[in-house]
């Protein structure tokens, strides 16, 4: 069993040997005189582990294929083998689909084929008449090794006898596009990836060649960023994506000076590259985008917008492109989405995020008639402690308390300072927020005259003061109002039994002095004002003479009259 076990892995071994990237001339690329990749041979114990051979003491040549019978080894031996083939080869699930299909004999002759065509290509020679050969190999070689001397020999005779034009090609610009394209390739499959995500330094060489003046390459590394930037973290000990570009864009933000969203946004300046701009805009929708909490993403997008970035989408927003077009609208779409939901958190307040009057009056408006606005009011009042003779030195402060503030609201996102500030500032925040709470309940505890707990106490008292006269007022209108009841009842009997001749001297009508009314002065008064009869002198007024009728008086005929 362990025979063919070796066998096994034998051949699995081999068949990773010949998955390897060819040139048009189908020589191996990698390779200068057929050794390693600087062209001197490498030792079995620095190859990958499917290529260490002589680990199960077979050996790595090209005979070893003639001491094992592949015909011996087992269905499912041979169905491994010839899926590791298939994963290498790089081919597409659409691809694999019919090779799987295919007979056990035909997944034999493939795999045979496979190995035989890998051997005959490993044993041929490549000649190092490519400037970026000369550079590999002298760049790994050995001082005063006779291979060097040869090496040199033959860079001075090619570039006596070749012209200039392979030189112009091999500038650094070129190299680094090129190997920004080989990357691109290494990372279109799972274990290629997986790599870049495991590297410590991968995000760092990519953010190092965003450079609008080569903007072929600047395109293709934005991309490959961008792709990185989703990708979620392995497990606990590898970091997320969207982590490593953003420690990557710190880091050279802190070799180079300058704000660490400089770059994205120069590049979203040039005007004349809409791609490029694209490319750009996509990496800001993912750096943005992926985060979950709402405080990181307005964060994030906050300080794209202090870098510079408002005059640009300004300008991107009337451009002509399609796809430029469609990541402009997702990015105001979405922080439109994170301001919706930010106006509600604050009572549905509209908020200028970017106006710092308005940010103050919206921040002032909350903390109105609440104990925060104590400790609110003294960050001001050190704020104004900053000497403003040193233009840099306060600078300096402001720039640190951000980080601070940004460390101590935003550490439940995960968010991090930037490099350069952890190395001169290090928070443990948790521990921080957890040492605050504990003196301040040692306070409330300990410190009786303390502001808050003497107004939380005085509010206490009072409250409780007003509930009991409250519950007191409360039971005398009801005792009020059933004795009103009670009056009510008593006063309709007594009406019905009282005689005005039992009156007492205290009641009214006993009391009221009758005589002073009978007064013709009085009695005259009222005639003139409230009297219906008609003038006394007989007059008629106009109206009354227009309303007579006449009428003829009935005069009585005697019995004889005709």
């Amino acid at each position: 069993m362990n025979q063919r076990r070796e066998k096994n892995w034998s051949i699995l071994g081999k068949v990773g040997n010949s998955f390897r990237h060819t040139n048009k001339n189908g020589k191996d690329s990698s390779k200068c005189d057929g050794n390693g990749d600087d062209g001197w041979p490498v030792a079995d114990s620095q190859r990958p582990a499917y290529e260490q051979n002589t680990l199960h003491g077979l050996p790595n040549t090209s005979t070893a294929v003639s001491e094992y019978d592949i015909d011996s080894l087992s269905s499912k031996e041979l169905d491994l083998i010839f899926e590791d083939m298939l994963n290498d080869m790089n081919l597409s699930e659409a691809k694999k689909a019919p090779l799987r299909t295919a007979s056990i004999e035909q997944k034999r002759v493939m795999i045979l084929q496979k190995i035989r065509t890998d051997q005959t290509l490993r044993g041929a020679k490549v000649k190092c008449d490519d400037p970026g050969d000369y550079i590999r190999i002298l760049s790994a070689s050995e001082e005063n090794s006779p291979k060097l001397v040869r090496i040199l020999q033959s860079l001075r005779v090619s570039l006596s006898n070749n012209p200039v034009s392979p030189l112009v090609e091999a500038s650094s610009m070129r190299i680094q596009h090129e190997c920004i394209k080989c990357l691109r390739a290494f990372m279109n499959n799972n274990y290629g990836l997986r790599q870049i995500m495991e590297h410590n330094h991968s995000c760092e060489i990519l953010v190092q060649s965003l450079n609008v003046m080569n903007q072929s390459s600047t395109i293709d590394a934005v991309k490959l960023l961008a792709a990185i930037c989703v990708m979620p973290s392995q497990n606990s000990t590898v970091q997320s994506g969207h982590e490593k570009v953003l420690n990557a864009l710190s880091s050279y933000a802190e070799h180079s000076e300058i704000r660490r969203f400089v770059p994205i946004v120069q590049g979203l300046g040039v005007a004349a590259n809409p791609a490029l701009q694209n490319a750009f805009m996509q990496l800001v929708n993912a750096i943005i985008t992926i985060a979950d909490d709402l405080d990181y993403r307005m964060h994030l997008r906050n300080e794209f917008m202090r870098t510079g970035m408002t005059d640009v989408l300004e300008i991107m927003e009337c451009s002509d492109n399609e796809d430029l077009k469609l990541q402009v609208k997702i990015f105001t779409e979405n922080r439109d989405a994170d301001l919706d939901e930010l106006f509600q958190r604050h009572e549905n307040l509209r908020i200028e995020m970017d106006s710092p009057r308005k940010c103050y009056e919206a921040l002032e408006h909350s903390l109105r008639n609440s104990s925060t606005s104590y400790y609110f009011l003294s960050i001001l009042q050190h704020l104004l402690f900053i000497r403003d003779d040193d233009v840099e030195l306060r600078t300096s402060y402001y720039k640190l308390l951000d980080d601070v503030i940004s460390s101590v609201v935003l550490h439940k996102s995960g968010y991090e300072v930037d490099a350069h500030n952890q190395k001169r500032l290090t928070l443990n925040i948790e521990d921080l927020l957890e040492k605050v709470t504990e003196h301040q309940k040692h306070d409330l505890d300990s410190i009786g005259s303390s502001s808050d707990r003497l107004a939380s106490e005085d509010m206490k008292v009072k409250f409780e003061a007003v509930v009991t006269e409250n519950q007191e007022l409360e039971a005398k209108l009801t005792q009020l109002a059933s004795k009103i009841e009670e009056y009510k009842n008593e006063t309709l009997v007594l009406r019905q039994h009282v005689d005005p001749s039992q009156m007492m001297e205290s009641s009214f009508w006993a009391k009221a002095e009758e005589e002073r009314f009978k007064s013709k002065t009085f009695f005259h008064h009222l005639e003139e004002h409230f009297s219906t009869a008609s003038a006394a002198n007989g007059t008629l007024t106009s109206f009354q003479k227009k309303t007579i009728k006449k009428v003829k008086e009935a005069k009585v005929l005697p019995p004889n009259a005709k």
